[in-house]
This record gives structure tokens, sequence and C-alpha cells, in this order.
């Protein structure tokens, strides 16, 4: 408990700098090419130009170099690797497989078109030409989204005033095809301008440019950003002009700018020029605002960065007209800050305490199997309700659905209708068959229904991803908390899943329910408290609401419809798709209907969970615009890189008054552990009746409680290791990996359901081999085809019913077909 205690928030500071070993002989260059390379990120800088003999105000010549060094870490020493082709500078480097792509520059000659490919595996260096620019091109600037190269050309002749207005794309899969002309910057062309790719609120990636230089306008302060299929968008001026700066994308929507000539020493002698600008500034993506982030140790233009080993990484440089460096300077995101006050951290302990003294209270009257599954049907209907409503609001939800807004609009909030359209399917078709047939699993219905080999499918589907959810839904909250409070990731991780598996242990499903309920008051509670402060650290509701409606973040319907993008109607009639699985198949959802006195206390839980879901459906994607509000007036509040998730918890640890943060924190915690428990009880319930209790010996009913706690501690424990071992992943391909692989078994077992529950004639092996299509379908979809999320449960259970039904009319049942209900009746 005392290392849980040990809870700070992050407070905005300056980046953190280091030195990395200078280029060898001394010596450095302006315009270089730098990236990554090799299993070993071995990284190469090449090329560049210096004056080696007399700077420049002394007639000193410039030198183009065509040498490429390798540092193969931190502690090591750069070491001449090989040559480029021919000596270059003044391009752009992105990067490509293996090693990166050199694309255009000058020489001692003027401009070049050349584009290849760097890499090396250890003892040479390997070359792969790509199609050359439409045109001679130096000092522009380039991008990578996805696969295609995206080009806003510079300067063609030597004295840069010849200056290309137009804007360029290459498909690298497809480079036969070819360099293809793309709408132009509507800001014209320029040369020296910072350029990057990163993401929108929306997850759209865009290509942004920020100032730059004209030869006739001097250095300019616009910025852009373009985005495949739409085209270009202004962005909010930079705070003074810029050129020749240094860029890079930092977390999921920041994108920080090193340094840069502002012009205001233009004129100056270049023996008498100061240096360039140190500062460093940083823009968001979101709120489309600037913050000044802290300074460099020197400033330093026509520089390239690389991410290198955790660290963003500057090679050389010009740090003022003529003079060149060699150092090379590594900056970090920084980390670290003051702590919670003794109150919230006292609210905290004793909130945390109060989950486990329940968990003992309910231990004594958890005396029979029954009450350790089903409370011994003991929970009122109004419990029930709130706890499936706490269930489904874990926090995951809790955190993504306020940034989400944060980040877009309100598009999605129609979409928590889809739980309240739901539940007459729930209320009329599924409720009646469970409780009558007084189930202690949903999957024993369908051995009743079908055979006991689709009594295994369902058990099983259920059990992988209940058992590839656990993990997900304790470390994406604890990657949230710990990124803006500091905390440990793994002490998050481990006080959640210790604390979660001891009181389900103890006191079962009277604990997990009763719990449930005392989180959704305090999460709410915390949301409209949250709310609250929002609106007047905007200015109040009036100037709240201009900004929002100025900047579009109120748009609640579009109108349109799409397969393939967020559109109002495919979102609202895709999610009445999703929320059919977690509702009528999840056996974490079905317990709870189950452990009330009878159907009509059940189908009451139902509905007041249905009738919840339009006011949170409301209150959180409000306090996410509210949010957004809130930080567009304030930017320098938002953490440099952090994640968009983690919004809300920087709101709750910077703004919320004492003692309410800790209670907002804990319940966070709590709402973490709520979901872990109902999935460890879940998997508990399926694991001792659907495997032991089916294929096992007779056991007395103490033996039965014995063993369902024992596999509650293996499903807590399991669920807390994943969680560490995600520590270490790619959380955001894995997150998305795991949704789409959900799918894939639970459209399909929903399907499977409503084949038993609606049709007569589906059989054993029809709804089987609908599951597998369902299942093939869905893997093709999700790989070949850019079908939005919200359609997959729609394709995955229309897919099951449909082949399912015409498989049971043409092949074969392996075992006779029996009614929806059991053996006894036919519907």
């Amino acid at each position: 408990m005392s290392l849980l205690l040990v809870l700070a928030f992050l407070q905005q500071g300056e980046l953190k700098w280091s030195s990395l070993p200078p280029l060898a002989d001394g010596r450095g260059f302006g315009g270089m090419f730098a990236g990554v390379v090799g299993p070993e990120e071995t990284l190469l800088a090449a090329g560049g130009a210096d004056f080696p003999n007399a700077p420049p105000w002394e007639g000193g010549e410039k030198v183009w170099t065509d040498k490429i060094w390798a540092l193969d870490g931190p502690a090591g020493n750069w070491e001449a690797v090989g040559q480029l082709p021919a000596p270059l500078a003044y391009g752009s480097s992105i990067p490509w497989r293996n090693g990166f792509l050199v694309v255009g520059g000058r020489d001692s000659g003027g401009s070049v078109a050349s584009v290849f490919s760097l890499s090396w595996d250890g003892e040479n260096i390997s070359v792969e030409e790509f199609p050359p620019l439409p045109q001679r091109s130096s000092f522009h600037c380039a991008g990578k989204i996805g696969n295609s190269l995206f080009l806003l050309p510079g300067q063609s002749d030597a004295d840069g005033r010849d200056l290309t207005p137009e804007f360029w794309s290459l498909d690298l899969d497809q480079p036969e095809l070819g360099w293809q002309v793309e709408a132009p910057c509507p800001g014209g062309a320029r040369i020296k301008a910072a350029a990057t790719v990163q993401t929108l609120g929306d997850g759209r990636e865009g290509f942004f440019v920020f100032g730059g230089e004209h030869p006739d306008e001097g250095i300019l302060s616009d910025a852009w950003a373009f985005l495949p299929g739409e085209g270009w968008r202004a962005l909010a001026d930079l705070p003074a002009p810029k050129a020749a700066a240094g860029i890079y994308p930092a977390g999921q929507s920041h994108i920080l700018l090193f340094s840069g000539d502002d012009g205001s020493l233009r004129g100056t002698p270049q023996d008498q020029h100061p240096g360039f600008s140190s500062e460093v500034l940083t823009y968001h993506t979101i709120t489309d605002t600037w913050t000044r982030v802290g300074s460099m140790p020197e400033g330093v233009v026509t520089v390239p960065m690389v991410s290198w080993r955790g660290s963003f990484v500057l090679i050389s440089g010009e740090t003022r007209p003529g003079v060149r460096t060699p150092s090379v300077l590594a900056a970090n995101l920084p980390k670290g800050g003051g702590g919670l006050q003794s109150l919230d951290l006292l609210i905290l302990a004793l909130y945390l305490l109060l989950l486990v003294g329940m968990g003992v209270h309910f231990a004594r009257r958890t005396r029979a199997s029954q009450d350790f599954f089903l409370a011994g049907r003991r929970i009122p209907g109004w419990a029930a309700g709130l706890s499936i409503f706490g269930t489904q609001l874990s926090a995951i939800t809790f955190l993504a659905t306020p940034a989400l807004a944060y980040a877009t609009d309100l598009r999605y909030v129609p979409t928590w209708i889809s739980i309240l359209l739901v539940a007459p399917l729930v209320v009329h078709g599924f409720l009646p068959v469970f409780r009558r047939l007084s189930l202690a699993t949903a999957y024993e219905y369908l051995e009743r229904r079908f055979s006991l080999a689709v009594r295994m499918f369902g058990s099983c589907a259920f059990l992988i991803a209940q058992l590839a959810r656990m993990g997900i839904v304790v470390f994406l909250p604890a990657l949230a908390l710990a990124t803006v409070t500091g905390v440990d990731i793994q002490i998050c991780i481990l006080s959640t899943g210790i604390l979660a598996t001891l009181y389900t242990t103890l006191g079962g499903m009277e604990a997990v329910v009763w719990t449930d309920v005392l989180q959704v008051f305090v999460l709410v509670g915390g949301v409209l408290v949250a709310l609250g402060i929002a609106i007047a650290g905007a200015g109040g509701a009036g100037p709240l609401w201009e900004l929002a409606q100025r900047d579009a973040k109120f748009l609640l319907w579009d109108g349109g419809f799409a397969w393939t993008e967020t559109a109002s109607w495919s979102l609202l009639l895709g999610s009445i798709f999703l929320m059919i699985p977690p509702y009528t198949t999840d056996q974490a959802v079905i317990q709870r209907y189950m452990s009330t006195p009878d159907e009509k206390a059940a189908a009451r839980g139902v509905w007041l969970n249905g009738w919840l879901s339009i006011p949170a459906g409301i209150l959180f994607p409000i306090l996410g615009a509210c949010l957004y509000a809130f930080y567009k007036a304030q930017p320098e509040k938002i953490l440099t890189g952090m994640p968009n998730d983690g919004i809300f918890p920087l709101f709750i640890g910077a703004e919320m008054p004492v003692g309410l943060t800790g209670l907002v924190i804990a319940g966070l915690f709590a709402a973490t552990m709520s979901s872990l428990d109902s999935s460890m009880h879940s998997i508990s319930t399926v694991v001792v009746n659907d495997f032991h209790g089916r294929f096992g010996k007779a056991r007395e009913d103490s033996e039965i409680l014995k063993l369902a706690r024992r596999w509650t501690v293996v499903a807590g424990l399991f669920g807390t290791a994943c969680a560490l071992l995600l520590s270490t992943w790619d959380v955001r391909s894995l997150f998305l990996f795991f949704l789409k692989s959900l799918g894939l078994l639970s459209s399909g077992l929903a399907g499977v359901f409503l084949l038993g529950i609606f049709t007569r004639r589906a059989h054993s092996t029809g709804v089987l081999v609908g599951a597998f299509v369902s299942a093939l379908v869905l893997g093709w979809a999700s790989m070949a085809t850019d079908l939005h999320t919200f359609w997959y449960a729609f394709v995955g259970m229309g897919t099951c019913v449909g082949v399912g039904w015409v498989a049971s009319l043409v092949l074969p049942s392996a075992a006779p077909s029996s009614s929806r209900e059991g053996k006894s009746s036919t519907p």
C-alpha cells in the first residue's frame, strides 16, 4: 500500500538536454542527412557543407562532403563508414525501412533532383535509386504519410530566387508510377520551411509546414497542414517568423520547433552575428496553439533531427552564418514534479481500504458456491443496473470518451443511445431464456440448444476475449495515470491487480456488484465537479460556447453515411450492432442478470443501465469539449508529448481542489479494478461450471467454492502479469490489434446466440460454420479493406447469421436441434 501512495503529478518543465559524442575531426556541417539504420539502430550522418579553410568573411570557400559517419551507441565514437554517390547537402532525409531516404539537395554546382535510400549492414553502405524529383530542388521540406512521400519544393537555381510553387507526392510502394503533382500550398512557394508529419485529433496524419523564407517577402510566419483526400488547411501563425528551424513530432499531438532564423539580424556582419535564437516552441495540433517550452544550449539551424534510443537527436548544424558546430545534442521530454497533498493521499488510502473492507464484509455472506457466483440472487434490480453501467463504464471509457470529444467533436454522442435501443432485445429476447433455464453461465444454453461443441466454442471464445481484455483494461488506464501523475506504471498495475483480486476472491459477486455501485457515484460526481471547474477556467459558459462553436467542437450530427469514414449515420447504426455482443453474450454482464431475485428485477436493471447511458453519453463528451476550451485558453498547461487520453487525468491532478483530486484518482483506480474484478469473477464462473462442472467429478459445494476462489486468484494474477508485460510493448498498435481481434470472436459468438434464440432451423454444424466464416470475413475486412471499426460487429454478426442459417439448411445436423429454451419446447 505504501508504494501506491507515492503519487506525483507532472508539471510543465523544459526539455532535458545532454551531449552525445561530437562529429569526428571536430568538424561541423550544415544541411546534413541523418537517420537510424539496421537492427542495431546505428545512427548515420551523411553529407553536409562547411568552410574548412577559413570563415566566409575571410574569403573561405564552402566545401560539400560525401562522407558518411556512424555512431553505434551513446558511449561510442563517430566512425567514417562510407561515401554518398556524390557530395551533397541541404536536402531532406526521411526514415524508410531499414534506413532512410536522401531526397534532393545541392552540391557545388547547384540543386539536384536525385532520390535514393541509404542503409548500412554494419560493414557496407547500400544505395537504392528512386525516381528523381520532377525538377531540381534544395532547401525544401518533406515528410512521409504511410508509404507516400510528400515534398514542398524549394529553390532550383543557385541564387535562391527561382522557387517552385508546386507540391509533389510519390508512392514508395509503387515508385514506378513516378511523382504526382498535388494541390499547391496556398501560402505560396518558399525555402527553408520546417515540416513534419503528425496526427490530428481525429487520428488522421497530416503534413505540417511552418514558416520558411521567400526572396521577396522575407522570413515567413504562416503555418499549413496538408491532409490527403482533403487538401490544405491554414493553421495558427507562428509567434514570430522563422526559417531553417529544426522540427520534431512529439507524442500524439505536439510538434517541437527548435531555433531558427527570425530575420531580425539580417544585415549584421557575419563576424559580428551573436548566433541564432535558442528558443524552443511547441505547436499543439488539437488546440491549434503555440507555447514556449524552453531553450536549447545553443541555437542551431539547418540541422537534421532523428529519433534515436528514446531521445531526439540534433546533429551538427549552423550556429551563426558561416559557422558550424560538431556538437551532437540529445533531448528528452521533461518528467517529474510535485506530489499530491497529504489530504489527497489520505483519501486515496481510505478509499482503497474501503474496497478491501467491502470484500471482507461480503466474505461473511459467501458460504456457498451460488453466493460466490450469483450473490445468492440477492442483488436488487437497481444495483444490478448500476453494476452493469459501472462495468461497461471502464476506466478506458472514463478516460477515452472525454478525450475523444476533446480531440474531435460530439459526433460520437448519439452512439450512446444504442445501449437503450438494444435493451428491448435483451429484455424480451435473451433475458427470458436465461432466467427460465436458471443458467449458471450463458454458454450452458448453447449446449441445450445446439451441442456440447457449440458450448465449448462459446466458453472458449469468451475466455480468450476476457484473458486478452484483462491485461488491456488494467494497462491502458495505468499508462495514462502514470504519464500524468509520475507514478511508476508497474506500481499502478500491481496495486490495482492485487487489491481487485483480494476483494473479489473474498466477497465474490456481492463484492463485485456493490463496489461497482460505489464507483459509479464517485466517478460521475467527479465528472460533474470537473465540468464546473473547466467551464470556469475557460472564462465561463458564454466564452466557452463561443469558442466551441467557432472551432466546431459542438458538431453533433453531420447527416453522413459511409462504410470507411466517421459519419453520423454510420456511427449510430454501427454502434447498435456493437452493443449487442457485450449485453447478450458476455458472461460478466449476464451474471448481473442472473444475480437478481427474479426476471422483473433483472429487466429493471437492464432498463436502468440503458437510461443511464443517455445522460452519461452527453456528460462525458461535453466534459471533453470543455477541456478543449480550457486548454485552448491555457495551452501552456498541456504536457508536451503526452497521450491524448491523458488529458482528463492531467486535469484531475492539476486543476481539481485538494481532497477531490485524491477521491477521483482513487475512483479511476476503482474503475480499473471494476473491469478487472468482473473479468476474473466471470472467468472463474465459466471455468468452474463449463469445464470442471461439465467434465470433472462431482464435488461438494464447499469444494466448488474453494475451486472458484482459486480460479479467481489465478485469473487476477494472469491479468496483472499480462498488464505488466504490456507495459514493455507498443501500446497504440497493440490496442488497435486487440480491438480488431476481439471483434473476430465476439461478433461470431453473438451471431450464434441470435441463431439459437430467434430461428428454428439452425443447428450445431450450421452455426459453427457461420462462426468460422464470420471470423474469416472479419479478418479479411480488417486487413484488406478500410472498413470503419464501428461496422465490424454488423459484418461479423450478419455473416454468422446468414451463413449459419444457410449452412443449417444445406448441411446435415450432427445432433438433433432442440428449441430455443432447451429440449422441452419449440418456439
